[in-house]
């Protein structure tokens, strides 16, 4: 048999739970959450990054409006 025939075949044996291996869906589950992973990943670091930006201003003078300053 063709290899495309063989892995016709293994993926149906797979999807039907006779072979072993990921399910189709499963794969799909698992590329999902692996998004979904790298997207929260990038958010906690843009917030880590605005901590530490915010972080910088204890102690110092910082501008409240044009004409008041705060001491932090």
């Amino acid at each position: 048999m063709p290899k495309t025939l063989l892995d016709r075949v293994k993926r149906i044996e797979v999807e039907s739970g006779a072979g072993e291996g990921q399910t189709l869906s499963n794969t799909q589950r698992v590329n999902n959450l692996g998004r979904a992973n790298k997207k929260l990943r990038r958010a906690n670091e843009i917030l880590q990054g605005g901590f530490t930006y915010v972080s910088t201003w204890q102690g110092r003078f910082y501008p409240v409006s044009a004409d008041r300053w705060v001491k932090a």
